[in-house]
């Protein structure tokens, strides 16, 4: 933890504090030691290692330094800010709390692995105490956009959000080069990498700004150049062509209905587990109806988003398309 009572009750900085200090942690009250060096960020930790339900040990160098950037930017846009600020009603402890009049919004910078379910309860707990909250991510060698991924894991893909303004969007905060690295206009497509746009800005208030322009990204129809890398990429995939092949020919239709009419020439949202030319051909050849074909397409868990508008969109591209499909012998 960066903060810690002196004798006196006063909340202190461990950058602040002093090694002849007696400390005792803010939440359980127990005594603590300031641990300051060279090449590690001050910090206090427990002095014996015990149940504190509201400071954690274990604190990585990365997400006390990301603390420390969310603190200094909250600052700087001319917020009131506080570090690790314990709020009583919920038992919850923000990473920082930033206030401007009667407006609160507690910052969250996730590093370690978090539960859906967690995050849902953490992220409830601030809306039923009137606080806007919002979660940045941190980079790890696990980042969804450091190499060509087709889909987002279950890991990040909790932390999507989406805006009429930036599409389906992310937010790390990349504590080595001090700024926020945001992803957004995030979409996918079949047999494809994920689309998206990129921009990287210096801290809250340059973030702020960016993220209230006025843009518009609606889902893209493939070009030549990506429908043709669509086409050898799905030719790769042995197994799961096979079987879609195998699935059309009990239907009574050829593999090259399977090939060419069941692989979307379009970007969808990027909630969907796997490729839509699965649940696609599927739905059609045992024409389902509008809610059997949500059931069919498995979702990630997106607690920041409401998918049923974009479970319809879904549905109403399907049908445009079920209405122009054109079958072989």
């Amino acid at each position: 933890m960066l903060y810690a009572k002196d004798e006196t009750g006063r909340l202190i900085l461990a950058q602040e504090a002093h090694k002849d200090g007696h400390y005792r942690c803010p939440g359980c009250a127990q005594t603590l030691i300031l641990r300051q060096g060279i090449t590690k960020r001050s910090h206090f930790a427990h002095q014996r290692q015990q149940d504190c339900r509201i400071f954690s040990e274990g604190e990585t160098e990365t997400h006390l330094g990301g603390k420390q950037l969310l603190l200094k930017w909250s600052q700087q846009a001319g917020f009131t800010a506080q570090l690790e600020a314990y709020l009583s009603d919920l038992k919850q402890r923000p990473d920082v709390l930033i206030t401007r009049g009667d407006h609160q919004i507690a910052l969250e910078f996730q590093c370690a692995s978090l539960s859906v379910q967690k995050l849902i309860a953490r992220s409830a707990g601030y809306q039923a105490d009137g606080l806007d909250y919002f979660w940045f991510i941190g980079k790890n060698k696990n980042h969804p956009f450091s190499k060509q991924r087709r889909k987002l894991s279950q890991a990040v893909a909790k932390f999507l959000r989406y805006s009429d303004n930036l599409g389906f969007y992310l937010i790390f905060l990349n504590v080595g080069s001090k700024c926020f690295d945001l992803y957004y206009n995030i979409q996918q497509a079949d047999c494809l990498p994920l689309s998206y746009m990129y921009q990287r800005v210096a801290n809250l208030h340059e973030l702020r700004n960016f993220m209230q322009r006025k843009l518009r990204f609606p889902f893209r129809t493939l070009n030549d150049e990506e429908r043709s890398l669509q086409r050898r990429n799905y030719l790769r995939t042995v197994g799961r062509r096979q079987e879609l092949a195998n699935y059309c020919y009990l239907h009574h239709q050829t593999a090259q209905a399977a090939n060419s009419l069941y692989v979307a020439p379009f970007y969808y949202p990027p909630i969907y587990v796997s490729d839509s030319c699965w649940w696609r051909a599927h739905c059609f050849l045992e024409r389902m109806s509008s809610e059997m074909f949500l059931q069919e397409m498995h979702c990630h868990q997106t607690p920041f988003i409401n998918q049923n508008c974009f479970w319809k969109l879904t549905w109403q591209l399907f049908q445009t398309e079920l209405a122009n499909l054109q079958f072989g012998a």
